[in-house]
């Protein structure tokens, strides 16, 4: 099953490149969200084969998900509305540190002393 993934995720990892490389030249609204728009159909195709691979890693791609959809939905609303679209993009980024959380020895301490290093 795996195979049947690999040529949709680098065919959708071209698209989003390409698209990455005309957005820096061009710029414009409708180039970015077609570019985050490739970011989330390649964490939703990949959270699609978890689900199907009946794999372990669920809660961690779920995760991820949701952290990809956040930040899709946060780097549009961007330039609509800044402080949304901000605290949107950092609520994605915010499931992405559960999912890495979900799959790594972490310990309350260790959050900790990133908070006070941040402070």
């Amino acid at each position: 099953m795996k195979s049947k993934f690999a040529l949709p995720n680098v065919l959708l990892s071209i698209y989003t490149a390409v698209l990455c490389f005309i957005y820096y030249i061009n710029g414009g609204i409708f180039l970015k969200a077609a570019t985050s728009l490739g970011f989330l159909l390649i964490a939703i195709l990949n959270a699609f084969f978890i689900f199907l691979s009946n794999n372990a890693g669920k809660k961690f791609s779920f995760l991820m998900l949701w952290g990809a959809i956040s930040s899709f939905l946060g780097d549009i609303i961007l330039n609509i509305d800044f402080i949304i679209g901000a605290l949107i993009f950092a609520l994605g980024h915010i499931f992405y540190f559960c999912a890495y959380c979900s799959v790594s020895n972490y310990k309350n301490k260790d959050f900790l002393i990133l908070v006070f290093y941040l402070l």
